[in-house]
Order: structure tokens, then sequence, then C-alpha cells
């Protein structure tokens, strides 16, 4: 939306850019609005009849006296179904004042519904003759009104185009200004013409009337949204549906869309019917970009509007301009329906009469629109409503920290209070909190300190605080007069985000966010479900298409201010920006450590490129304040080995860039978000360079500066808690602390703790002996590691980088098991010489009962305490193991802190497969404590289940290259190979078990007969838990590992099969899986895909969307080639490949729709996109390079055309994918080569 928020900076938003100084300001842009639309039209008279019947004929109609030019700019009522005869509106005023004053009595004025069905002609066409036939026939004035519900009306609108050199300017304007002057002078008139009534909107456009009538919704949109301009009206909330006759949407192969938006004004006026302006044409074909801008925009707003795009079949002879191709006549959308007239482009606005084919088809399309005005509030929709709000659910945090619920009651005074350590203006003013919920003009308040200061405690007593609420009521009856206050008094909604680093994906990302308000919202007022997700109103559910999307989240929060800007208000407390976290990030360089080196580079042997992120040290995340940051060891790299080195903190944490960017970020949005006049922001961060940048000049309240006295009175309390009384006496040793801590709870509550482990005899010796500081090399924290055993040292040291490096934070027997590594120590080896060395082994010798899992549960958060010096905690729900605090976090991942201690911590390698084996080792005992496999909606594994799977590949791709290849000495080959065989085998016992204890329903009376047996064959990499889609079919365990780019494993599994015959199979089954995402598509139902885990957390990422490693299908390909087959039909597995191959790349370089929609699910999807496509062209120059690609091989091609597709030759597939790739320039002239000598060695390969 960049373009329509920099149109706001001129149209007097609050926007800091500057207006460009082409654009003029609203004076001028008025009169120049006047000078370029309104041009002088020369009288038309004819005697006054008076108004038609509905039976009137069509020769009486025409004899209407209108004193205006029937083809000039304005509005003009064709036909009005709320008056009672029904005719055309007109009014006797000169033809120069027709937008005006002609339809200045039109509307009832009452508060009436009904529908406004509005016309909007092409270039160089007229309000009438566009939509008129060679012998008068006015279709929507003398057909149309026979086919309308009562209550409706028929507006066809003029609009000439404005002259690209005004009178007043010397220089010409832009085509961006002259657009925005014909869409807001559309917008002016409908709101003009409704007069208040606040009728229903469908618009029907023909050619480039298309693109003004999309930038007008668009514009009017963030009107809405954002309180301005409220000259144009509310179009947006009104409009129920928009049809489309012959309008470019988006660029065809070479030609770009304003390129096709010439040809599609030629062809607006061809045969004479208009004229056009050469120099406003060259404009056009010159603002490719800005119409690539807008189109983005209408996709943004329209996504739950009902789009109908029409097309013509018949070219149309006139200037060289024929048929607008068929492809760019539509565009993907949830709720874009396309159709074809078989008419040529003039032949889509105009029809001789009712049993004309393409008015049939038009007719059905407007039938169906204004039977959905209105949403029905029904028993279905009710579950819906609760459906969706169940969907928008997840862990918020809204529960106190326990670490600060004896500050609850102490804080209160602090919003009021006043410090002289304010840094600049607004920082700390006397009841600069209570003002601010009460200013209509001041959208942020930002609570700011330092690591520990209590921030999260404080925001969430001012959002639970009734006094809050009270003073925001004055914010929303401010600029409310008395009457609207009693008939339309807006209502305030509180929503609050407390995100968190330590937890998963969705609680430190936008996503997060925006699922959080909209959840809180809607909880509050479910009635506004439809509102925002009238999409998913109706239809199976779950839908059809993925709905927690952030494009699909972020255009729910703009429809409900869209739509009921007037009536809302809301105030978000956004607690722990510091904590928030950019999609993409450290995942991906975490889950495969051979992406580091490459980044180094730009690219990987694929041909993406790497993001530009590099592992910098998270020493230097945090300024000053955090205590934490020690700028001299940026960089440091004297201990490689080790797990803390530079590179791998940054890949835990994330790297100083990529957490500087997330601040960006989410300051951006909270600045984008204060923008709207019905929205308030209280924020809370620590005081860091973004946010002091953002924020600059906010009113705010720096906690630190104002935590003395409360941390003073929390020191008494726990004293007393100790022995009652004891405060009095110990009153100068509570205001020591407080001192010394420096508005630091954290460092308070930890001090307090080691206080109170001592002699109370010597509390003041000993708080006079701690550092004054929780981080750095003689901080708090060091402290209590050096309090710790030498034993308790190495266990915490274990403990602290297992958590760090797991997916998840994990539970506590998970946890115990990981702690315990992956070989059997020597007393259990020799109990039981014949079960191997390898724990899994034993576990599967001696399984796990429930109780013995409880056991290990209570021993390990016992060790938590003892161990880990109250650095971690458990949570509430899943009791999974995570830091108590961000500082926490960052001070275990500095490599100084363990020198320091003299220890040497864990390895990657060692930690990875660690996690790998107490993973697995709690999927054996799974069963034990929950449901693996659900038989509802269908039988397969649960999500959670499954997201343990996907736990243990992706901690099997951090190690595996180093591990097959045996260059690390953690772990041996054998071990690692065996861990994943053993995951197999685990989950195929658990399918079996699953199918033979299912008790099928009662009507299943096929079950032992036609499924029992198939279904017990089957692998249980078939049934992956789907939220969308069917589950995924694939060869086997090994196909699930290629899928999750486990090279190495894959690899080693091959070569050690003996059998030619076998090996060649496998491998040829696998090649399917090399070179498509999909892999086995056979078997698909061609559908959008989505695994239910990814709603247990954000982190996790769908194996079958991605393009594998591009060294798979050259390793696949070799074995066939190596292998001797007998009775193995090569050619038809070839063709089958290469069709495959061919069609998997177009979805990566769409940027709108298919494949490309799903991968923005992921939480890598910017880089994942630019490695799939990087993987696709290596793939393709691997199948060429071996002759096994066809280059002349004719494939149907429906990627463009959902009526059909056609066919062309492979070599035309990829290069018209390749085409305008600049990146993969050189790999194209590349292929073409392989193409070449393909055609010359053997003109028909396969």
């Amino acid at each position: 939306m960049r373009r329509i928020r920099e149109a706001l900076a001129r149209m007097g938003g609050k926007s800091s850019k500057p207006a460009p100084p082409n654009v003029p300001d609203k004076d001028r842009r008025v009169q120049h609005l006047r000078e370029g639309l309104h041009t002088q039209q020369p009288p038309h008279r004819v005697a006054s009849t008076p108004g038609f019947a509905r039976t009137g004929t069509i020769n009486n109609r025409r004899s209407l006296a209108v004193e205006i030019d029937p083809n000039g700019p304005g509005a003009l009522i064709l036909y009005d179904g709320t008056r009672d005869n029904r005719g055309l509106t007109t009014s006797n005023t000169s033809a120069t004042n027709t937008t005006e004053t002609s339809l200045a009595s039109s509307s009832s004025g009452g508060k009436e519904k009904g529908i406004d069905i509005v016309l909007v002609h092409g270039a160089g066409g007229g309000r009438i003759k566009t939509w008129s036939t060679d012998d008068g026939v006015c279709w929507p004035r003398d057909l149309l009104p026979r086919d309308l519900p009562p209550n409706t009306r028929v507006v066809t609108w003029g609009w000439k185009t404005p002259d690209p050199v005004p009178s007043s300017s010397e220089e010409p304007t832009d085509y961006d200004h002259l657009c925005n002057m014909v869409s807001d002078q559309l917008s002016m008139d409908l709101a003009r013409i409704d007069g208040g009534a606040e009728r229903d909107l469908i618009f029907i456009a023909h050619g480039v009337g298309g693109l003004v009538v999309k930038n007008a919704l668009a514009t009017t949109a963030v009107s809405q949204v954002f309180g301005k301009r409220s000259e144009l009206g509310s179009i947006y909330p009104r409009t129920v549906g928009a049809i489309f006759l012959g309008t470019p949407h988006k660029g065809h192969g070479r030609q770009t869309l304003g390129e096709l938006a010439i040809l599609t004004a030629r062809l607006d006026s061809a045969n004479g019917r208009g004229d056009l302006d050469e120099l406003f044409l060259q404009m056009m074909g010159e603002a490719n970009e800005l119409l690539e801008t807008q189109r983005g925009e209408f996709a943004l707003v329209s996504r739950d509007l009902p789009v109908i795009c029409v097309r013509e079949q018949l070219s149309t002879n006139a200037r060289g301009a024929e048929i607008l191709p068929k492809a760019c006549a539509t565009f993907d959308g949830i709720n874009v329906t396309t159709d074809d007239f078989f008419q040529d482009h003039a032949g889509l606005a105009r029809y001789q009469d009712r049993h004309d084919s393409g008015y049939f088809q038009l007719v059905g399309h407007i039938s169906k629109l204004t039977k959905r005005t209105h949403f029905q509030d029904t028993e279905a929709g009710m579950i819906r409503t609760k459906e969706i709000i169940d969907a928008l659910h997840y862990d918020m945090r809204e529960q106190e920290n326990k670490a600060n619920e004896d500050l609850k009651q102490t804080s209160a005074w602090i919003l009021s209070a006043k410090d002289n350590e304010g840094s600049g203006a607004g920082d700390n003013v006397p009841g600069a909190f209570d003002h601010w919920l009460q200013d209509p003009s001041t959208p942020i308040f930002w609570i700011s300190g330092n690591p520990g200061s209590g921030k999260t405690t404080l925001m969430r007593h001012a959002f639970h605080d009734p006094g809050t609420r009270d003073l925001l009521q004055r914010w929303v009856e401010s600029g409310v007069d008395a009457s609207t206050k009693r008939r339309d008094k807006p209502q305030l909604l509180m929503a609050a985000i407390f995100l968190f680093e330590a937890g998963s994906y969705v609680q430190k990302s936008r996503e997060g966010i925006l699922r959080g308000v909209l959840y809180q919202i809607l909880t509050q007022k479910p009635e506004l479900v439809p509102v925002c997700f009238p999409s998913f109103m109706e239809g199976p559910w779950p839908p059809a298409v993925p709905f927690n999307t952030t494009v699909n989240l972020s255009q729910a929060f703009y429809q409900l201010f869209a739509r009921m800007s007037k009536t809302l208000r809301l105030c978000m407390f956004i607690d722990g920006l510091d904590e928030y976290r950019l999609a993409e990030g450290t995942q991906a360089q975490q889950d495969d450590p051979s992406q580091r080196d490459r980044h180094s580079n730009g690219h990987d042997e694929n041909g993406h490129r790497g993001s530009r992120h590099t592992c910098d040290s998270v020493d230097a995340m945090t300024n000053d304040t955090s205590t934490l940051a020690v700028s001299s060891e940026h960089g440091e790299t004297d201990h490689p080995s080790e797990f803390t080195s530079v590179s791998d903190r940054g890949e835990i944490l994330g790297n100083s860039q990529w957490i500087s960017d997330s601040h960006t970020e989410i300051a951006r949005l909270i600045m984008d978000l204060a923008n709207q006049d019905h929205v308030k922001l209280c924020v809370a961060s620590r005081e860091l360079p973004p946010f002091e940048r953002a924020f600059v000049g906010v009113p705010r309240l720096r906690v630190h500066t104002q935590t003395e006295k409360l941390i003073s009175q929390y020191c008494a309390d726990r004293l007393d808690k100790v022995a009652p009384g004891l405060s009095v006496s110990q009153r100068p040793l509570c205001d020591e602390v407080a001192r010394k801590s420096k508005g630091d709870i954290l460092w308070a509550r930890l001090a307090i703790d080691m206080l109170m482990e001592g002699s109370l005899r010597r509390l003041m010796q000993t708080l006079e002996s701690l550092p004054s500081q929780l981080g750095g090399p003689n901080g708090l924290y060091m402290r209590i590691i050096q309090s710790m055993s030498p034993q308790e040292q190495l266990e915490a040291a274990r403990i602290f980088h297992i958590i760090l490096r797991a997916v998840d934070p994990p539970n506590l027997v998970t946890l115990a098991f990981a702690f315990e590594g992956y070989i059997a120590p020597p007393k259990l080896q020799l109990a039981d010489p014949t079960v191997g060395n390898l724990l899994i082994d034993h576990d599967r010798a001696h399984p796990y009962t429930r109780e013995d899992l409880s056991r290990i549960s209570d021993q390990m958060e016992a060790r938590l305490t003892t161990s880990c010096g109250d650095l971690l905690e458990t949570t509430d729900k899943g009791a999974r193991v995570v830091f108590m605090h961000l500082t926490a976090k960052e001070f275990v991942l500095r490599s100084s802190v363990w020198r320091q201690a003299q220890l040497s911590v864990p390895s990657a390698v060692d930690v990875d497969v660690s996690l790998m084996s107490g993973t697995i080792r709690y999927l054996k005992c799974y069963s034990t404590l929950r449901l693996v496999v659900t038989s509802r909606p269908r039988l397969q594994f649960t999500p959670d289940a499954w997201l343990l799977v996907s736990h243990v590949l992706r901690y099997a791709a951090r190690v595996d290259e180093r591990l097959i290849n045996g260059t690390t000495e953690e772990c041996s080959r054998e071990v690692y190979v065996a861990l994943l065989d053993d995951l197999d085998r685990t989950f195929q016992e658990a399918w079996q078990t699953a199918i033979k204890e299912h008790v099928p329903a009662r009507d299943d009376v096929g079950w032992y007969r036609d499924k029992y047996r198939p279904l017990l064959a089957s692998h249980w990499t078939d049934f992956e838990p789907m939220e969308l889609g069917r589950s995924p079919r694939r060869q086997g365990f090994l196909s699930l590992a290629l899928q999750a780019n486990l090279y190495g494993y894959v690899s080693y599994k091959i070569s050690q099969i003996a059998d030619d015959n076998e090996r060649a199979t496998i491998a040829m089954d696998l090649l399917e899986y090399a070179v498509a995402p999909e892999g086995d598509s056979r078997t698909s139902d061609g559908g959008q895909s989505l695994s239910a885990a990814g709603a247990v957390t954000g982190t996790y990422k769908d194996f079958h969307h991605d393009m594998p490693d591009g060294r798979f299908a050259p390793l696949l390909i070799d074995t066939v080639n190596e292998c001797e087959t007998k009775g193995i039909d090569l050619t038809a597995q070839q063709r089958f490949v290469w069709t495959q191959a061919l069609k998997a790349g177009k979805p990566f370089f769409q940027q709108r729709g298919g494949r490309a929609a799903v991968l923005n699910l992921t939480p890598e999807s910017k880089t994942t996109l630019a490695r799939n496509r990087g993987r696709w062209v290596a793939a393709i120059k691997a199948l060429l390079s071996t002759g096994w690609a066809d280059p002349h091989m004719q494939i149907q091609d429906t990627s463009n055309d959902r009526m059909g597709g056609e066919m062309k030759s492979a070599s035309d597939m990829i290069k018209e994918t390749l085409e305008g790739e600049v990146e993969f320039a050189r790999e194209l002239v590349m292929i073409e080569a392989l193409i070449v000598n393909v055609s010359i060695r053997s003109p028909r390969a396969i």
C-alpha cells in the first residue's frame, strides 16, 4: 500500500514524506478536476417529456428531455427503482454543471437501503454511447430494469481523459496524477448522489474504465481506514461486487501491463467511437510500475469482494488492435470468477435485446451479486463464526510472569509518577499517560526501559486497570456531537499482545500480533466476523485456502476498519517490541549449516542468492542499557570449535542485522497503525536505536527511572514473608537494594533470592558483594554460574545449549532424554550387552510406563532448580522449558561466559544428535501419554506427533552431510543412520498398531473387507495430518528424507542396495520427488495443501512445498544410468519425470497465486522462494545434460488459462518461465545451449 499511503501525504494524512513536487495541493487539484474533467459541452436541448414507467417503449424513453450531454462527464441515473414512476432522473440545468447539480435531487434523502448498479465506460467512450447499439438500444436503460429487484438504481458515469498539459501548468503531469483525478471524481460523484443513504454498489466497468474503478476502490478503502478524505465518500465499504468487461489485470508474456492498458484503450475507442490523446497513452505505457502497484493494491482490498472478469472471444479489427489476451483479462483470487463472452471488445458493453447470449450471461452475474448484498444471520453462520474465532486463538501469554506476581499491586503509581531523568520532550511528564488516553491527537504512548525493569508488569496493569477504559471513553467521545452520541456512539475495543522471544514463532511475529488483536476484538464483537472474513463464512471448514496467513489476517484487519471506522475505536497494548522477530531469519541457517558458508559467497550450488544477513555477534545486538552488550567481543573467533562461537550464537538468537531489521519492521508497523484516527497504541520495549528513531517526539515513560520505590517495597514484602516485621529493621537494606538495582526489577528479584539463601545477620554485607548489573563478565548472572558446583555447571551448560538448539521449547521428558545424550552409559550396556550401545535400543528393550515418564519429568524439573540457577522455567501449558527472560538467553549465548567459567560446552553436532535421540525416544513412548493416530476427519497422525517427526528431520538436516562424510568426530555415520532408521521403524509400528486397534463406525461395513489390509500395508509417511488438501503420497521414508534434504542419508541408503534392479527402481521413484515439490503428483487433486502441524506452531515447515536440494537429481539419474536394468520401462519414466519438472517451475516464478501463495506461509518465505527457483533451474539443467529430457516434447500448459490449456514445447515453457528473470539470465543461456546440444545429438531425445 506504499503508493496509497504516499497519496495520503498529499491528502493531508499523517505522513512524514513530503508531497511530490508535481502533485498539486487540494485547491489546485480541484481546479484541475474542473479543467480536465468538466470541459464545456455544447447545449443539447429537446422537448421536455415526463419520466417513463417500466412499461414504456424504447421510443418514448429516447424522447426524454435532457439538457445535458448524454455522453458528458459525471453521473446519470438511467433507472431509479426507488421512485414510483421509476423514470430517468434529470434536471433542467446547463450541461456544464451536470456533475454537481443534475443529480443532486435524485437521492430520496432518507436512510434508504438498496443497490446502485454503476456503469463506467472505457477510454474515449461515453456514459450512453458505450452501452448503446448502433440503432440506439442502451441496455442499462432499456433492458436491465426489467431484470432488477426493487429499490435498485442504474447509474452510468462518464469521464473524459484529462489534459496531460493543463492550462495552469507548463510541464505535463504524470499518469498517477491523471488517474487519481478521474478516480477521485468518480468517488465524489457517487457520494453526492447517494445522499447519505449508504446504498450498496455494484460496478460494471468496460476496458480502461475498470482501471479507474480499481483505483477508486483502493483509494477510498484507505481513506476509510485512515479517516482521511471524507469527500471521497464511502464507496469501498458499500461495494458488494464488481464486473470487469475486457479490463487488463496483469501482464502477459513479454507484454507489460502498461502495454496492455494501451491496447485496451485503443480497443475501447475502436471504430470511431472515441478519441484518444496520444500523449496520455504514452504516459500510460510508461507507468507500468504504477499499474503493477495498483494491481497489488486492488488485490489486497478486493480479497472479500466478489469479482467477475469477462473476456472477449472475438477480435476487433481496428487501428491494428485485435484482441486482449485472455490470460491478462483476469487475476487470481478466492472470489474471482472468470467468464468468456462470444463478443468482440465493444460487444462486451452492447446488447440488442434480452435474448442476446452475452446479455443473458451478464444478467446472471448481476443477479448473483444482488443476492449477496447482506449476510444472513443463520445458525450455520453462528457456527462458522465460532470456528473462525477458534482458528485465530493461540497461547497469548496473558498470565502474569511468575517473577513479577508480587509486583502487581505496587506498580500502579508509576504511570503517574515524575522523574528528572527524561531524555527528551514528552519523557516522564506528570500524568502523561492519563493525558494520552484522552488526547485524540496523540496516537502512540511509549513505555521504555532497561531489560528486566518491569515493563511487562506495568503494561498488564495499564491494560487491566478500569481507570484506563474510563479515560479512553473520553477519547472515543471527543469530536462527536451530542446527537451522534445518542444515536451512533462509537464503541471502544481494547486488545493486548505480549510478544515473547523464547516462545513459538507465532508468539513473536506479525502473524501473532494480527491473530491476537483480531481474536480479542471478535471475541468481544462476534457479529464482526462476517465483516472481517466474509469469504470464509460459506463453504467447507477448514476452507479450501490457507486461513492464518499474514496476508489474510492483514486483510481482515483492513476490512474491519474500512467498513466500521465510523463505529469503532481500538486501543492496542503491545509489549515486548524488542522481542519481535521477522519471519525470515535464523531457522534456515540453523537447519542447514552448509548454507552459512554459501551465504558468504552470495549464491549456493543451486544458483540462488543467499540472505544479505551475516552472522554477527549476538553481543552487538543490544545497546549499552542492556548491561549485556560488550563491544570488545564483537567478531571474536578465538574458539571456533565452541558451540557459542560468533556464528553459532548468531544462528540461534539471530544476527544483529536481522534483529535490527526486525525492530525496524515492528516500529514501521506501529507507525502505520498509528496513522488511523480511530486507533491508539501503547507500546513497550527496550530503548534501542530503531525505536528511538521511530518514536521520536512520542510521549513516553522510562520505567527504570521510576521503579526505585517499587523495588524497595518489593524487598520489604519478601523480608516480611521470611520473618514478619523484619522489613522494619531492614529498611536501609530495602532502600539499598532499590538503589543498586538501578530500576532493574529482575536484578532485584534475583539479588533478593540470593540474600534469602544467606544469613539474616549478614544481609547488608551479602548485598554489597553482589554486582550491580545482570550481564557481563562480572554481572549477577555470572555470579549465579560461579556459585554452582563444577558438576552443576556442566549440567547447566548442557541443558542451556539443548534448549538453545531446540526447534521449539522442549518438554521436560524430551529435555531429560536429550540431556542423557544418545550413547548408553557403560553401566547400562553391561547390564544388557545384547541390546546395543544406543539409548534408543535400550528403550525398545525396556519400554517406559506412564509412571516412569512422570518420574523423569519430576527429576528434570528438580534439576532445573538445582543446576540452572533459576535461569530456566517451565511454561504453564505443556510444561515446556524456556529461559526466564530474554537477558538470560543472551547471557548464556556469550562465549566469554564459558571461557571465564573454564567449562567446555557441548558441540553443535553433539547437541543436535542428542536432540534427535531425545525426540525419537519421546516418540517411542508417545502413545503412552497421547493419541498418535486419529480417525477424524480421516485416519492420519495427530498434528503434535507429526510435528515431533519434523523436529527430528530438521535436527538431522543440520548434521547430515558432516556425519555421512565423516568430517566430524562427535558422532559416527552408523549412529546417525541408525537413529533415522529407528524413527522409520517406530512410526511404522505405531501406524500398524493404530490400524489394528481401530474400531470402525457401525456403517463402515467394508472396513475389514476393503480397507484394513491396504491400510496395514501402507507406509506411515502417506498419512501426514492435513489442515488443507490431501496427505502427500510418498514412496516410503526415503522420499520424506529427500524432501527434508537429507542428501547424505539418502545417498548412503541407496548405495547399500546390492541388487541393480532394486536400486534403479528406488532411484527412479525418488526422482519424481527430486524434480518437483509435490513428488508423486499422480495421487494429488491439484489443489493447495497445508499440514495441520502448522497450526501447532509457526516454526513448522511443510516438506512437500519446496524443491529439494539440487544435488539429488544428478545423484539419482547417475544411479539409474549405472545400473543394468532389466524389465524397466525407462522411456515412460523419463517422460513422466520431465513433465513433472517442467510443470513444477512456473509457480515459483509467478508472484501471485499457485504454490507461491502457500510458500508465503513458511517462516522463510522470501529466501525459500529464491532457493526454490535456483533448485528448479538446477534440476532442469541436470535432466537436459544427462539425456533424460526431450526439449521438443509437447506439454499442455494450463497455468495461464483456467478454461483450458494450450500445447507447448518443453523448450518454450522453460523460456517463458525464465524470461525477464534477471538473476537467471545466465542460466537461461546455459539451458538454451543444452537444448541445442540435445537437439543435435538426438532430435527426439525421448
